[in-house]
């Protein structure tokens, strides 16, 4: 009897995952609050962009952004972990700023800002699943880094083009 309860410890030992680090659970409450944001955003760009691909790029945003964001809650809810339910300060200053500019402005700067952010998000995903060892948050991290590639090589064209296209 001692025997077997040794080998289901052992044996149930193996299978628990890793926890997260706290740099783990500081990663995904920046990733949380960025999250929001990015969707508030898209929604200004929806109402205020000039250009119809700035418009388009802002309707992707918030449809992306939004499933990505109750994904993340769920994966948040599995490793109980808290994340935020709104925007850091930080984030919030930075919709303030982008909703107090209009027409080409708003375009000039919501394509700036988009291609900041993902830059800075690419590098962050990266470094965050290569730290990562719990398996459900690493296997989504891995899910995210090509999605956040791909938001910064649109907004990316975007800058390029210059069109109303």
């Amino acid at each position: 009897m001692y025997v077997l309860f040794l080998v289901l410890s052992i044996l149930l030992g193996s299978c628990q995952e890793e926890g997260l680090s706290e740099n783990d659970k500081m990663f995904m409450s920046l990733a949380g609050s960025a999250g929001i944001m990015e969707v508030e955003m898209g929604k200004l760009a929806q109402q205020r962009g000039v250009r119809t691909d700035v418009r388009r790029y802002g309707d992707q945003m918030v449809k992306e952004h939004t499933e990505i964001n109750v994904e993340f809650k769920q994966l948040a809810e599995r490793l109980q972990v808290e994340v935020p339910d709104q925007m850091n300060e930080r984030n919030q200053q930075m919709v303030r700023d982008l909703a107090a500019l209009q027409g080409n402005q708003f375009d000039a700067k919501y394509i700036d800002t988009m291609i900041a952010d993902h830059q800075f998000a690419v590098e962050k995903f990266g470094e965050a699943h290569a730290m990562a060892k719990n398996k459900a948050y690493k296997t989504w991290l891995a899910k995210m880094i090509p999605v956040v590639k791909h938001h910064l090589h649109m907004a990316q064209h975007l800058k390029a083009s210059r069109t109303d296209g």
